[in-house]
């Protein structure tokens, strides 16, 4: 019976990472066709009307979905409760995004009066969302991942298909509607099964009973919604349609990749590190081991997708895009950052939950809000002010999380998060410089396939220091011990 049970577990593992990676994998490639199609002020339209759309994707869905997990039993009236709030954080995100179109359609130039369309459009997808969000915390709790992963698969190539026709039919950014439409339609219509049986609870009780625990799980959700949606509606405000659609599309790719790239491992480092919690050096081994893996595929992957933002992805795109490097590669260098701190966070909560760490996830948002509209009067930037300021907040976000470990843990975790962290940004760093004289030796733009080769070698190179680095610091590490 045990056997079975370590089968089903391993099952459950290969189709979580089945369902992020197939799911990231047809989107990146439905994103590719649409960016093609599509022109950056129709990706920036689209990004102000699906404001709370958004929302109700991180908060609504992501955090009741998390609640029921957190649940210790699938009580009927506590299902019944939470599918109440989520429906009513639904109609309320429902009705933000009617009004939204209201307020759009009175103030917006009449060239941008497609924004206000789209946002009426959208209108029905935000109860869609509350409507599925218990099943997939049931889904997610009984680790029946396949199920999942058959939805957004399904899901994400039927909503692809539909968008990628109404782009090639002139359609505009009414095609990114129609992929997120469909895509929601046929996400409900898959776990409409799991909708049976939860019957609506109106207790006010069990509502004010599980308010402590949506508020917890929310504060991060907040956090992540300022730092993407936030970031867009100020960089569409200050800074125009074309630039917000480029972030959007940009962040789109590199968020893609940190999928494939980090999110099995930071997912995985919650059970590796509950199981060493109660051995502070087995726990600091595990941490140091996860973290210099990561530090090393995240470098050097996020090196290659920078640097081809300067010629390789204009060259498939179109040279429309082609100022996306000012973005993609300044997003990839916040990205490496973010991993380490995400996975210092992981270990701060398993070892001693913090509301510092939260809180503190919130300030870092909203110092990347500061930051940007600070930076925006400044045209010298060009459009790598959109991006510069949630570089820099997550880097002046370090020093504080390194404090409460040394604090809390061990100074050598603290240290741990400082090396892991400054030592990329230098070698990631030194690389762009290397690729940017490159390129000036022979004047600009060369033959794409010298391009590749040198983007192939740096990154190579990239992998070797990293390496190099990280076996230097292990072993001083173990010296001390």
């Amino acid at each position: 019976m045990q056997k079975k049970k370590t089968v089903n577990s391993r099952a459950a593992i290969t189709w979580a990472y089945a369902q992020a990676w197939v799911g990231k994998g047809a989107s990146a490639l439905v994103y590719m066709a649409l960016g093609y199609l599509l022109d950056p002020h129709e990706f920036g339209s689209y990004a102000v009307a699906s404001t709370f759309v958004v929302l109700a994707e991180m908060f609504v869905e992501q955090t009741v979905a998390q609640a029921v997990i957190q649940l210790p039993d699938d009580k009927p009236e506590q299902m019944g409760s939470l599918k109440c709030i989520a429906l009513a954080l639904g109609m309320f995100c429902m009705v933000g995004t009617l009004l939204l179109g209201l307020f759009l359609r009175a103030t917006v130039q009449p060239s941008d009066l497609s924004m206000a369309w789209y946002a009426f459009e959208l209108a029905p997808c935000p109860l869609l969302i509350a409507i599925n969000a218990v099943p997939m915390g049931l889904y997610r709790k009984s680790m029946d991942y396949k199920a999942l992963a058959r939805r957004t698969a399904l899901a994400t190539l039927g909503g692809g298909t539909v968008g990628i026709i109404v782009a090639a039919l002139h359609g505009g950014g009414h095609a990114l509607v129609a992929l997120t439409l469909t895509y929601q339609l046929l996400s409900y219509f898959i776990l409409r099964g799991q909708h049976t049986h939860i019957a609506l609870n109106l207790s006010w009780a069990q509502m004010r009973g599980l308010r402590g625990l949506m508020i917890v799980n929310g504060q991060p959700k907040v956090a992540d919604f300022l730092e993407s949606k936030g970031l867009e509606l100020v960089v569409a405000q200050l800074m125009g349609l074309s630039v917000a659609g480029s972030l959007s599309y940009a962040n789109k790719i590199a968020q893609t990749l940190f999928t494939f790239l980090a999110s099995p491992g930071l997912d995985a480092a919650w059970g590796l590190f509950s199981h060493d919690r109660d051995d502070k050096a087995a726990l600091f081994g595990v941490y140091q081991r996860h973290l210099a893996i990561l530090s090393m595929t995240t470098t050097t992957l996020f090196f290659g997708l920078g640097m081809s933002s300067y010629q390789m992805i204009p060259l498939v795109l179109g040279s429309k895009w082609a100022t996306l490097h000012q973005l993609l590669s300044w997003l990839c260098l916040a990205l490496i950052v973010r991993t380490s701190l995400y996975l210092a966070t992981i270990l701060i909560q398993v070892f001693e939950p913090s509301l510092f760490v939260s809180s503190l996830a919130i300030g870092r948002a909203v110092l990347c809000l500061i930051l940007t509209a600070a930076l925006s009067p400044i045209t010298a930037l060009g459009d790598t002010k959109a991006v510069l300021g949630y570089a820099l907040a997550g880097l002046i976000v370090v020093a504080p999380t390194a404090r409460h470990m040394s604090k809390r843990l061990a100074p050598s975790m603290a240290q741990e998060l400082a090396f892991r962290t400054l030592v990329p940004i230098g070698i990631f760093g030194l690389g762009w410089l290397a690729y940017l004289q490159a390129r000036a030796l022979v004047h600009g733009d060369i033959k794409p396939w010298l391009d590749g080769t040198l983007i192939a070698s740096l990154s190579a190179m990239a992998l070797t220091a990293s390496m190099g680095a990280n076996r230097w610091r292990t072993r001083r590490t173990v010296v001390a011990s």
